[in-house]
């Protein structure tokens, strides 16, 4: 990595070591999990499944999201098959609302696709639309798109349009010129087009002309004649001012056109219908200036069942993504269907935690010029999660002399602050977080310093301290010294007792903890090193990225995977970067949508049951997933220490997966096969392996592929102590066939101490013993049939493993 070492320092943020990540394998792929504020969208109605359907941009982040017609509450991201358009700054726009089908004309790529909501298809019809600003609109009846107007640039000349051009729509075609008839309107950009399905015309409103005059006028072009003829539309009575980009839809229950919004250097806030059965342009008010207008370059679709009128996103000194609604049944004012949740103001994310319990991110956040108090926002951790702020703090903290962790264990959040005198670690329960509190400790804290290293050693419940640039009034040194203080009973700072110094120490420390090795790692400007907790060594070699100027997020450890996660941002934008703790090389992740806006302060957290790492600031909400791709896989999902059994739980990706053995090593010995790995049925299996000693165990399953064998779905565990030797019985899989309801039970202990009295017995739901089942004393896992000679009717059932001189292992099965 490249640039000043002070640049760096602005940039530290450690988050705890706690959280761990077991991402799926494939391709990165970056998510807005707050919905993209859209600047210029389109909308259409999925018919089918009564959803409104939204595309559209922010910066670069084009996605498809929908949201119910009956109780819009909440936006959901549609992941439509196939390719989609090359995200899109401005483009031409235009939908079908009766056939759930919206069109985009891409200016910048030179594409042009059609979307159908119903089957998440995109599709692409075509290329070659050399012009700006058009007015689109969709000619159902003969199956094209019609391009009116715009802008040509050719060097540094503009040509301004008022010609017609034609796209199939249903199939891929060439965009052709429209020979038309009658004296054309003015050549002009930003005008508004519809198709009249039923005089055959299509009408245009607005636009601004080379002169820079925004005209108030109405145009037919009608294909009821050949060749197709333009006519103007004089006005009977007032009209709407003249605008550009006006929002218009058909209103075919009320024979009307209904405009609304646009600009004319500043947002037009009033709304007007068109008589579209009357001669001329017969325009009517319906709202003169709104006091909840829809803002500019809002997507506008009318849904003919109910008659309301969405107006999606638009920009109001910022893009939006609320949505605005108009009964036509009634005329009323917009209101607000949905809200735009007000999201943390421009600042600098200092570092954010999982709240598990609360099911949500805590994000700490200074202002823009580090000079005011600290927020406390919240953010939902589902894909409906909104922005909250919950607490102002008095404490000041910037990125370089604060670090924030999650202390799970004891269920708080942690700010460890340096000042100019010392360390001060706050606290706040995370349940609670209202305010931060001091924690009083004893003993010789770590000395002022920026830019440091902090991380929990939950094994020991502890915090940790390394790293930084010493501050003082003679001179800025790099610090090498661990600091231990106790997170449970008396909280005494004290220094570590190192043997060995760590080679060396960069001026901008992160620390994270890998809990397996037992492992303190250090990531800074010039090398990872690693500190083993049990015999207090350093070890490491240099390794750097390979891009930027500086981490602008805590690092964390993705387990299953073995290997560090990171984001930076240099002059290209915002990036992730990936270390393999084994192979000590950087590398940047991949990804298939453009990741989050570079900004300082950006925040990674990992959320191991979502297989996620999250991105969170003030630019927004992001979620970074790797999903399979292009072959099965499989992965472990849970571990479970059974007295000296460690059971693990597997799934696999599809029922294409076969899972040939599971391979074990201890303490990073060789791998040895352990045992079959089971069906390839997509469901979840699982096996069980004594633990003979303490140490690290590590597994890995086996997949046969037509190259060799591939390895998947990599865990470890940790035994600190010998576990203790406990036989114990399980009832481990009923196996059901709804055919027959022939009904059998796998059971298993693990000594294979299997007692002559022991029993498997089948019950009713009454509590009437149906069968009863001896056990064999010679295997330790076998399979019993409890339905032979039973004609088991649909219900639930209890199958109990009745054990002598222990205690009944009970569990409930449905028969279909």
């Amino acid at each position: 990595m490249s640039g000043s070492p002070m640049s760096r320092l602005m940039l530290t943020a450690v988050l705890c070591c706690g959280a761990l990540t077991q991402a799926r394998a494939g391709q990165s792929v970056w998510h807005a999990l707050d919905v993209p504020r859209w600047s210029a969208p389109v909308a259409t109605i999925d018919p089918v499944h009564r959803l409104l359907v939204v595309y559209g941009t922010e910066d670069r982040a084009g996605q498809v999201y929908t949201a119910s017609l009956t109780t819009p509450t909440a936006w959901s991201r549609r992941e439509a098959a196939g390719p989609g358009p090359a995200i899109p700054y401005t483009a031409c726009r235009a939908s079908d609302p009766h056939s759930g089908t919206l069109f985009v004309c891409d200016e910048t790529q030179g594409e042009d696709w059609k979307f159908e909501a119903v089957a998440d298809q995109w599709t692409l019809l075509g290329h070659g639309l050399d012009r700006f600003g058009s007015a689109l609109a969709l000619d159902r009846h003969r199956h094209r798109l019609l391009a009116f107007g715009g802008q040509q640039v050719a060097f540094s000349h503009t040509n301004w349009l008022n010609s017609v051009v034609t796209l199939p729509s249903d199939t891929a075609g060439v965009w052709a010129p429209l020979t038309v008839s009658g004296t054309p309107p003015l050549a002009r950009t930003g005008s508004t087009a519809v198709f009249d399905d039923a005089h055959d015309r299509l009408l245009v409103f607005g636009g601004l002309q080379k002169n820079g005059a925004y005209v108030d006028e109405t145009w037919s072009l009608r294909f009821d004649v050949d060749p197709p003829t333009w006519e103007f539309l004089a006005p009977t009575a007032a009209a709407p001012p003249g605008r550009a980009n006006a929002i218009a839809v058909v209103d075919l229950e009320h024979h009307r056109l209904l405009i609304t919004g646009g600009s004319a250097g500043g947002l037009r806030t009033d709304t007007w219908a068109l008589d579209m059965q009357a001669a001329g342009a017969s325009w009517q008010v319906l709202n003169a200036n709104s006091a909840n207008p829809v803002p500019l370059g809002a997507g506008g679709v009318l849904d003919s069942l109910t008659g309301q009128w969405f107006g999606a996103g638009g920009t109001a000194n910022h893009p939006l993504r609320e949505l605005r609604v108009w009964s036509t049944r009634d005329d009323t004012d917009w209101s607000t269907a949905l809200s735009d949740p007000a999201g943390p103001p421009a600042g600098i994310t200092l570092g954010a935690v999982h709240d598990r319990a609360g099911s949500r991110f805590l994000v700490v956040m200074g202002s823009a010029d580090l000079s005011g108090p600290t927020d406390l926002w919240s953010h939902g951790d589902s894909p409906s999660g909104i922005w909250a702020k919950i607490a102002t703090y008095p404490q000041h903290f910037t990125l370089s002399d604060a670090v924030v962790l999650a202390d799970s264990a004891n269920g708080q959040m942690l700010v460890v602050h340096s000042g100019f005198d010392t360390m001060t670690v706050y606290q706040t329960p995370m349940a609670n977080p209202a305010t931060l509190t001091a924690l009083l400790t004893k003993g010789t804290a770590p000395g002022a310093r920026s830019a440091f290293g902090a991380a929990i050693d939950a094994a020991r419940d502890q915090l940790l301290v390394f790293g930084g640039v010493t501050i003082d009034s003679v001179q800025h040194d790099v610090a090498p010294d661990v600091f231990a203080l106790p997170l449970r009973g008396t909280a005494q700072w004290s220094k570590l007792a190192i043997p060995g110094a760590p080679a060396i120490v960069g001026p901008a420390t992160r620390l994270v903890c890998d809990e397996a090795r037992d492992v303190l790692v250090s990531i800074d400007l010039h090398q990872v090193q690693r500190l083993s907790l049990t015999s207090l060594q350093w070890s490491g070699t240099p390794a750097t990225p390979d891009a930027g100027f500086g981490f602008a997020t805590p690092p964390i450890f993705d387990h299953e995977s073995d290997r560090i996660v990171a984001g930076y941002f240099d002059s290209r934008g915002y990036f992730v970067d990936a270390l393999p703790l084994g192979i000590l090389q950087w590398s940047t992740l991949q990804t298939s949508l453009d990741p989050p806006a570079a900004s300082l302060g950006h925040a990674l957290v990992a959320v191991p049951s979502d297989h996620a790492v999250w991105d969170l600031s003030d630019q927004g909400a992001w979620v970074l997933t790797r999903t399979a791709a292009g072959s099965p896989q499989a992965a472990f999902i849970q571990q479970t220490l059974i007295g000296d059994r460690l059971n693990l739980l597997w799934r696999s990706s599809d029922r294409s997966v076969t899972i040939a053995w599971i391979e074990e090593r201890i303490d990073g010995g060789d791998w040895l096969r352990v045992t079959f790995g089971g069906p390839s049925d997509g469901t979840d299996f699982t096996c069980d392996r004594e633990l003979t000693r303490p140490g690290l165990y590590e597994y890995r399953l086996a997949v046969p592929t037509d190259s060799g064998i591939q390895y998947m779905g990599a865990t470890s565990f940790r035994a600190n102590a010998a576990p203790p030797f406990v036989p114990h019985a399980a009832l481990v899989r009923a196996h059901h066939n709804p055919t027959d309801r022939a009904l059998s039970m796998d059971v298993w202990d693990s000594a294979g101490e299997w007692q002559p009295q022991d029993r498997l017995e089948l019950y009713d739901i009454a509590g009437r013993r149906l069968n009863t089942r001896a056990l064999s004393q010679t295997s330790s896992w076998q399979s019993i049939d409890l339905g032979a000679g039973l004609s088991l009717h649909p219900g639930v059932y209890l199958v109990r493993l009745a054990l002598f001189g222990r205690r009944n292992i009970d569990t409930r099965v449905v028969v279909l």
